[in-house]
């Protein structure tokens, strides 16, 4: 998402790749459910089937990627993105700002 707010017309262009050709992504979306599922085996975030936490991730990040392409996201946004994101999967608020803060 950062990427998208430096170059947001190569990231519009990706973003609609992704909506166009969504089985590119396959690889990287069997990492995400990986990644899903143990973060919920670690109590992290909701245990929600990984099918749903990938179209919430992934979901949420194309349509950022499109904003951004179109100027309606800066870099300041981004963890605010991100905290979304984190929210959207059950984390809490408090686990949310400590992510943050560590990638941050």
């Amino acid at each position: 998402m950062h990427q998208a707010t430096l170059n947001p017309k190569w990231e519009g262009l990706v973003a609609r790749y992704a909506w166009s050709f969504p089985t590119v992504g396959s690889a990287a979306s069997g990492l995400l459910s990986d990644d899903l599922r143990q973060a919920a085996r670690q109590k992290r975030i909701a245990g929600i089937p990984s099918d749903l936490g990938n179209a919430v991730v992934i979901g949420i990040v194309l349509q950022l990627m499109r904003a951004a392409s179109e100027g309606n996201l800066q870099g300041s946004d981004v963890p605010s993105a991100v905290m979304a994101i984190l929210q959207s999967l059950g984390a809490t608020r408090r686990e949310a700002t400590a992510i943050m803060k560590r990638i941050l």
